[in-house]
């Protein structure tokens, strides 16, 4: 369903008038597009939909939603995802337990031409120490300091 809406989001006319619901729940901090993401004629709209989408399905712990409309984007709609996308993608697995899948997603930012921030790599670090991989968490928070951000 979430797809759909998304799909229909996409058509002609997105954001010309009136909101929905998940639209008007969503706040523009959750939402603030990327300056790539106006190259495409989707624009921010539709990185703004991705968003909300992804952002529904991280709340209910699906995670194969947020990788996957991050994925899509660039292939399917020619759009990069921006950096509230990827932290999106990155919470959702991270909540749903799976760090691997969190890191490795931190770790593609570069392919999307973003630089990690605090927010994907403290959730990402968090969701390895809770699983208690100790020796992921102590690489990535090198990685981090050789790239001069500090993890909380």
């Amino acid at each position: 369903e979430a797809l759909a809406v998304l799909e229909d989001s996409l058509s002609p006319g997105f954001g010309s008038g009136g909101s929905s619901g998940s639209t008007a729940r969503a706040s523009s901090h959750d939402v603030e597009p990327s300056r790539s993401s106006h190259a495409s004629p989707l624009g921010a709209q539709a990185t703004k939909a991705f968003a909300i989408v992804a952002r529904a399905g991280a709340t209910q712990r699906r995670w194969e939603l947020a990788l996957a409309l991050m994925e899509c984007m660039p292939t399917r709609y020619g759009i990069s995802p921006n950096i509230i996308n990827v932290n999106i993608a990155i919470s959702a697995c991270a909540d749903s337990s799976h760090w691997a899948l969190a890191l490795d997603v931190l770790g593609s930012m570069q392919r999307f031409r973003l630089t990690p921030d605090l927010v994907g790599s403290n959730k990402a670090l968090g969701a390895a120490a809770r699983a208690s991989q100790w020796a992921v968490v102590v690489v990535a928070v090198e990685s981090m300091r050789a790239s001069d951000l500090t993890p909380h």
